[in-house]
Formats: structure tokens, C-alpha cells, sequence
């Protein structure tokens, strides 16, 4: 069974949904969002579409060691408050914490020097507004054209323009 996956033109995944579950986003072809079928039943909003390929983004290849280690290090405070109650209460919880990610997160100079730390990786460039991600795909699974279960119900006076499928006033 495939899944409805909600794709920014970077080609990350922001929401994952069963078909026939979609919400509405707007659908021009200069949105910046579509609903594409992917037929993973794995997919999560953690998986990213590249190439024409939707994968996990734990596989993807990333060169930037530090900035892992610096995102799980935590916010400076809540670095500054773990050092305080280790002082006040003779604990070692920050020492401890900032070896877990030490340990856990490898030197980016050690990453690139280990032959096999990107082994099974894959390459990943973002899609730009220019390029988005979508344009890999084959035509037909570019865009699912999408009837949402709660549609817009527009005013009196105003309807969808066909070409630019945007709501437009025609008058009453």
C-alpha cells in the first residue's frame, strides 16, 4: 500500500497521510508543496525524496560532524543550568552528558579519515525553487492531483481560476 507524502521543493517530507487523507495546500505549479504517492509503506516525515528516490534520511551522506555534535549538545543554558546543579549537588550529569555525545557523535577529521564511515550512504542535494526535488521523478508521479476531504467552499462570487487554479472574484 502506498502513502501520500506532503513534499517541500527541497524534497524533505513534511507530513505522511493514507490516500484519500490529504489536506488541502495549494496546488499551482509554482507551489512550493505537493502531494506525492510514495509506494514505501515505511515513509516517515524523517525520509527525504532525492533523485526520484524517497529514503530514509538516516542513510543520507552528511559532512558536518560538528553540527550534529553541536545540536545534541543542547542550548548554552540549559548547558550553563546542568553545570550549576553538578556544582550544587556534587554530580557529574553535564561531564557525563557531553561525553554520551562525544562518544556518540564521531570527529568530523576521524569520519572522513575512516574509509568506511559513509559506506551505504547516499548523496543529497536539496531541490531549489528552480529545480524542486519533484523534477526527478517520472512526469506521471510529479504531482497527485488531489480531491481533499474537507475542499474549500469559496463565497458567493468567488470561484477557482482554471488556469492558475487560485481563487479569483467573478462578482455575484
Amino acid at each position: 500500500m502506498a502513502k501520500s507524502c506532503l513534499v517541500d521543493y527541497r524534497g524533505f517530507i513534511t507530513d505522511v497521510v493514507e490516500p484519500g487523507e490529504e489536506f488541502e495546500v495549494y496546488q499551482g505549479d509554482d507551489s512550493p508543496l505537493r502531494w506525492i504517492t510514495c509506494d514505501d509503506d515505511n515513509v516517515t516525515n524523517m525520509w527525504v525524496l532525492y533523485n526520484g528516490e524517497f529514503f530514509d534520511s538516516a542513510d543520507r551522506l552528511e559532512r558536518n560532524q560538528q553540527m550534529k555534535r553541536k545540536v545534541e549538545y543542547g542550548q548554552i543554558e540549559e548547558q550553563l543550568d546542568m553545570m550549576y546543579w553538578d556544582q550544587m549537588n556534587g554530580t557529574t550529569t553535564w561531564k557525563d552528558h557531553v561525553t554520551a555525545v562525544k562518544t556518540s557523535i564521531v570527529n568530523q577529521d576521524a569520519a572522513d579519515a575512516d574509509a568506511t564511515f559513509y559506506a551505504g550512504k547516499k548523496e543529497f542535494e536539496m531541490g531549489t525553487e528552480d529545480a524542486p526535488a519533484w523534477n526527478s521523478l517520472p512526469a506521471e508521479k510529479r504531482q497527485k492531483l488531489t480531491k481533499f476531504k474537507n475542499e474549500t467552499v469559496y463565497e458567493p462570487g468567488w470561484e477557482l481560476d482554471p488556469t492558475t487554479n487560485r481563487p479569483v472574484y467573478k462578482g455575484t
